[in-house]
């Protein structure tokens, strides 16, 4: 004979309880990202875009010959527009940026030495993350069953039953995608274009579940 209980069907003499769980995976990252541009001036908006994507043509090619994949470049905003200066005189200006995947994390300092060398006069949204979330995603979840499970037999073993099996679950999992470095333009658009620091780090990856187990005898 069964019963329903608030979350499903419990057989005579059972008892349901609803157990909520986190489970983490960590992992090192291995790739990052980041986005490279400028913005350049001219007398009219044709010259100011020309001059513009002549210079992005540069920082874009450089990045390839250091060994950036095409696919691995996407263009991220392109802007062209009126600009006045104090005394009232109007110019143009255009700015591109690209954003930029590092297949090799360790590779990410380099890469941007290599835009900033060849002329981006800035550097954002440097963050790290991992090649393969959704295998992260599932070490967590099984950790969080672990972690659920055992809750059930402590339970259970409290109240002198037994786990006699998963009545309902849910899944509410959220995922760290990595840590967002700031760098500011001035400090990335020196002349030597030096390396800067870029630390991989670990990453983690939770994962929340929610079961409803049914206790007996």
């Amino acid at each position: 004979a069964c019963q329903m209980g608030p979350s499903g069907p419990i057989g005579r003499g059972e008892t349901l309880i609803t157990i909520s769980a986190t489970g983490e995976a960590k992992a090192k990252a291995d790739q990052a990202h980041f986005s490279a541009g400028l913005t350049s001036y001219g007398p009219t908006a044709d010259a100011a875009s020309a001059a513009n994507a002549q210079a992005m043509e540069k920082i874009i090619a450089a990045l390839e010959s250091a060994g950036v994949a095409a696919d691995d470049i996407r263009t991220e905003a392109v802007n062209v527009g009126e600009s006045w200066n104090g005394r009232g005189n109007r110019k143009y200006e255009a700015s591109n940026s690209v954003t930029v995947l590092v297949r090799k994390v360790d590779q990410a300092g380099k890469l941007i030495a290599t835009a900033t060398g060849a002329g981006a006069k800035s550097v954002s949204g440097v963050q790290t993350g991992l090649s393969d979330p959704a295998l992260a995603e599932r070490n967590a979840i099984a950790a969080a069953w672990k972690v659920a499970r055992a809750k059930a037999d402590a339970h259970a073993a409290a109240l002198g039953l037994r786990v006699l099996r998963v009545v309902k679950a849910r899944d509410a999992s959220a995922f760290d995608d990595g840590v967002e470095y700031p760098m500011e333009a001035a400090a990335v658009a020196a002349d030597a274009a030096p390396e800067p620091p870029i630390r991989a780090g670990m990453e983690t990856t939770r994962a929340t579940i929610t079961a409803d187990f049914a206790l007996g005898k």
